[in-house]
């Protein structure tokens, strides 16, 4: 059986904020950033793209670590 402090949870909880921040940063770049797209703020774009994929490494790295528990 596994306890919930074991790294198990903690690597589920990196896992469901994952989640949760892409989740955020897609509404967030729906509703406010690319309705007032332009050239001057196409840099928040920028950002919105390289938040998602370091969130996106991250959740892979995560969900190699729950499957093999290199890192833990």
């Amino acid at each position: 059986m596994v306890e919930f402090g074991s790294a198990y949870r903690q690597n589920f909880m990196v896992k469901l904020s994952c989640i949760l921040v892409t989740i955020l940063l897609a509404a967030h770049a729906r509703f406010r950033v690319i309705p007032n797209l332009d050239k001057d703020n196409l840099r928040y774009l920028a950002a919105h793209i390289i938040a998602v994929t370091i969130v996106s490494v991250v959740f892979v790295i995560s969900g190699l670590n729950f499957r093999t528990g290199y890192f833990f």
